[in-house]
């Protein structure tokens, strides 16, 4: 693919929006800069959201990925209703050699945009913006070692390190936290593999480490194809939220080419060209 086809998806997925280059770190509501160079694999998904009480279908995600030699770089996901409505837009860079990603998660119902606008050697940005505030709240927060931000960096942070974790195998990490503007110790233990289709599915739970995971669990469910390290599947508490109430959903997010039966019959376009075929 020309770096002038993919600067033109780039430019039909972000139409709207201001892409902010060095002044991003001044400017938090600004989205981060992607710099998408020659060699990059652009890839295209669905991810199909159910919530995960009722199994209602709650909403589409529609998936750009950029990829350098299989590593996954950077891109943006928008979000649809089930009847078309766009929901919000989620910008994600991860620059080279650092598990905390940049990003920028914009909703449109209701009103709400969070995310990482900046990283330094000793330092992690955040902001948050919430219905009814005039501007984003910023904090600095600690950079530790072992650390990342977002459930998008979770699950990269993960899916690059699949061969290093043992069956059973623990461990923690610090996350980054913009809806909370700050940062947690979380635990991620590799679960037993199950199987589809007959490839290898490796497992994973992720939750708090403190005892804050008795009153409010919310864990994190991902499932990668062992062969691939490409996400299967997901469950746990959603960025998006319900447009009637307000709160976020917790979902059930499977990916693959098919669509399930319960999918709006129309689905919201890939870049790459039109919906499969029902």
């Amino acid at each position: 693919m020309s770096t002038r086809l993919v600067w033109l998806m780039l430019g039909l997925l972000l139409s709207g929006f201001l892409v902010g280059g060095a002044a991003a770190a001044d400017a938090p509501t600004r989205l981060p800069s992607i710099v998408v160079q020659r060699n990059v694999e652009v890839r295209h998904f669905y991810g199909y959201a159910r919530v995960l009480a009722s199994g209602k279908y709650a909403y589409t995600e529609v998936h750009e990925q950029y990829r350098r030699d299989g590593r996954w770089i950077g891109g943006a996901v928008t979000y649809f209703a089930p009847d078309g409505t766009r929901l919000g837009t989620k910008v994600i860079d991860f620059p080279p050699g650092a598990d905390i990603p940049l990003y920028h998660l914009d909703l449109d119902h209701p009103q709400y945009t969070a995310g990482v606008s900046r990283v330094s050697p000793d330092s992690v940005y955040l902001f948050r913006q919430q219905p009814g505030e005039a501007a984003p709240q910023q904090t600095k927060i600690a950079r530790h070692a072992a650390m990342t931000a977002g459930r998008v960096g979770l699950e990269r942070f993960i899916a690059t390190r699949l061969a290093g974790f043992a069956p059973k195998a623990t461990r923690e990490i610090w996350l980054a936290m913009p809806g909370e503007l700050d940062a947690r110790t979380f635990r991620i233990t590799r679960l037993a593999d199950g199987s589809e289709g007959g490839a290898i599915v490796v497992r994973f739970k992720v939750e708090r480490t403190s005892l804050l995971r008795l009153l409010d669990d919310e864990p994190m469910f991902f499932d990668f194809d062992g062969a691939t390290g490409s996400l299967l599947e997901y469950r746990g508490p959603s960025e998006i939220r319900d447009p009637q109430s307000g709160k976020r959903y917790r979902v059930r997010v499977t990916y693959g080419d098919k669509p399930p039966a319960d999918a709006p019959a129309r689905l919201p376009p890939l870049e790459a060209g039109p919906p499969p075929a029902r």
